[in-house]
C-alpha cells in the first residue's frame, strides 16, 4: 500500500503528489494529527492545504480505494464485512463549526455516543480473501451525519417511511456498491450484523455470484412451518468448534463450545424468485 500513488486521482499532478506523501506517514506513523506528522511547519502547511482543497474532496479518495480493491480482488473468492461505527468530536466541540448553510456543510450532526455527542458516521465495507483472511481494502465507504435538529423515530413516523429514507438503507445501498466494485472477483460473501436482515435486500442483492451472511433479527415464518426457530432444534449437531475470547480491560477472558445446526436443503421464497437457507449456530 505504501508504494501505491494518486495518480491522476485529483487532476492536479501536484496535489496528488501531496496526498501521496500524507498517506505515507499516516500507514507508517501511530499518530493520525497533522502537526505531529509534519517534520516542518512548512509541511504541516501544506498538508493542510491538501485537505482543504476542494479537488481532494471525500469521494475522489473513497473512489481511489475502492478502485485499487477491485483490481486486489478479481479472480478470489473475497469476504465484504460490513458494520457501522462513529466518530464522537465532542471534546473538541467548543472548536467546531456546526452551523450549515446551502453552500457549507460540515459533516457533523447528532450521533449514538450520548445526547450531548457530536459527530459523524461511518459504514465501511472491509474486504478480505476468503482463503487466508488477508486485508484486500474497502469495497465501499459510507460517511454521513444526521441533522442536529433532526425529528426522533416517532415524530418522522419512522416505520411507515419507504426503505430508501431509512437509515438503515446503509446496509442495502453498500451491498449493492460492493457487488459493482467486486464485479471481477469470483464470488462475494457480504457479512453483517443482525441491523442488516432485511427482507429488501434479501430480495435484491443475491445473485449466481454474490452471497449475504447475516445474523438473524427474528424468527421467520414459513409457508412450510410454523417457526424457523422451532424447527432449527430438531436439527442434529452437524459441526462443533471451540471459541476463544481473549481478556481485555471491559471483560475476562473466556472459552467455550459452539455447535451448528442446518436446515438440511430447505430454501424459502422471498417474494418469487430469491430464496434462502438457514443455519443456526449456538452454544453447546
Amino acid at each position: 500500500m505504501t508504494s501505491s500513488t494518486y495518480c491522476d486521482c485529483f487532476g492536479d499532478k501536484r496535489i496528488d503528489k501531496r496526498g501521496t506523501e500524507l498517506r505515507k506517514l499516516l500507514f507508517v506513523n501511530a499518530t493520525h494529527n497533522i502537526q505531529a506528522l509534519s517534520s516542518t511547519p512548512k509541511e504541516q502547511i501544506g498538508y493542510y492545504r491538501f485537505l482543504h482543497n476542494k479537488k481532494s474532496t471525500e469521494k475522489k479518495l473513497i473512489k481511489e480505494i475502492t478502485s485499487r480493491c477491485a483490481k486486489l480482488s478479481a479472480g478470489k473468492l473475497v469476504l465484504s464485512i460490513q458494520g457501522t461505527t462513529e466518530s464522537n468530536l465532542f471534546a473538541h466541540a467548543g472548536r467546531l463549526y456546526t452551523t450549515e448553510t446551502e453552500d457549507v456543510k460540515w459533516g457533523l450532526g447528532d450521533i449514538d455516543d450520548n445526547k450531548k455527542g457530536i459527530g459523524f458516521k461511518l459504514h465501511p465495507s472491509l474486504v478480505v480473501d476468503a482463503s487466508n483472511c488477508f486485508p484486500i481494502g474497502f469495497s465501499d465507504i459510507h460517511i454521513w451525519n444526521r441533522g442536529a435538529d433532526m425529528a426522533d423515530k416517532y415524530e418522522c413516523k419512522y416505520n411507515k417511511l419507504p426503505i430508501e429514507k431509512k437509515e438503515s438503507y446503509k446496509w442495502i445501498q453498500s451491498s449493492n456498491i460492493s457487488k459493482k466494485v467486486l464485479s471481477e472477483a469470483k464470488s462475494v460473501i457480504i457479512v453483517q450484523d443482525r441491523e442488516g436482515d432485511i427482507f429488501e435486500q434479501w430480495a435484491d442483492i443475491p445473485d449466481d455470484k454474490t452471497f449475504l451472511l447475516i445474523r438473524s433479527q427474528v424468527d421467520r415464518k414459513t409457508p412450510l412451518m410454523k417457526s424457523c426457530g422451532k424447527h432449527w432444534h430438531k436439527q442434529c449437531v452437524f459441526g462443533q468448534y471451540e471459541l476463544h475470547l481473549a481478556a481485555d480491560s471491559h471483560r475476562k477472558g473466556c472459552s467455550g463450545g459452539a455447535g451448528c445446526r442446518h436446515c438440511h436443503r430447505r430454501k424459502y421464497s422471498i417474494g418469487s424468485s430469491k430464496r434462502i437457507q438457514i443455519s443456526l449456530c449456538q452454544q453447546v
